[in-house]
């Protein structure tokens, strides 16, 4: 932002989704793992008839 990289909203957007796409995403990730009581790979061993 000191840089004047800033412009308008576009360029905000562009650096929040930079910086937090991967972190969101893999927070995302761990929750649906939760929920479903098996990881996204692991189909083979799961305890539950929720897909």
């Amino acid at each position: 932002m000191a840089q004047g990289e800033l412009k308008d909203a576009t360029d905000i957007k562009r650096i929040l989704k930079d910086q937090f796409g991967e972190i969101l995403e893999e927070m995302l990730e761990a929750e649906l793992d939760e929920e479903l009581g098996y990881t996204k790979y692991n189909y083979k061993n799961k305890k539950t008839v929720n897909s």
